[in-house]
């Protein structure tokens, strides 16, 4: 398989494979858990939020499962070993950048950077959970009649 040389391949599938797997383990820099949120009302806006799955970075999940391997097979038709260099150079140039002080952002997911102790951190973008709500749904607004 042949990729750039500066490919954003797991940048651009971590948000998508979220929506079919609750945990994503990327090698050397820690695991996204997705968990289901229920429906909820926001007295702030007055909206009721559709259920959805919120997600949180777990920088001890480590351990190469294979999961994004496959799905980088299934989507390339690449073989182990490449999906495996794949991940590893694009995980190796995320530390540099965060190793470096800085953040780099996962679109439609949040941003990773590195915490005071050395560890990597992750902040989701704000309303997260509601990206990940059945299709259809979205925020409904009510109106309170009992005033």
């Amino acid at each position: 398989m042949q990729t750039r040389p500066h490919s954003e391949f797991l940048k651009q599938a971590l948000p998508l494979l979220l929506h079919d797997h609750d945990c994503l383990v990327i090698p050397g820099l820690g695991g996204f858990v997705a968990h289901p949120i229920p429906a909820r009302f926001d007295e702030d806006k007055g909206e009721w939020v559709p259920p959805g799955r919120d997600v949180a970075f777990n920088a001890k999940l480590t351990v190469r499962d294979g999961l994004l391997e496959q799905e980088i097979r299934r989507a390339t038709g690449c073989t182990n070993d490449a999906a495996a260099a794949l991940i590893d150079g694009e995980v190796h140039r995320l530390r540099e950048i965060i190793e470096a002080g800085g953040t780099e952002t996962i679109p439609g997911l949040g941003r990773v950077y590195l915490t005071p102790s050395g560890q990597v951190g992750f902040a989701p973008e704000s309303r997260l959970g509601e990206r990940y709500a059945p299709p259809g749904l979205s925020r409904i607004p009510w109106v309170d009649f009992s005033a």
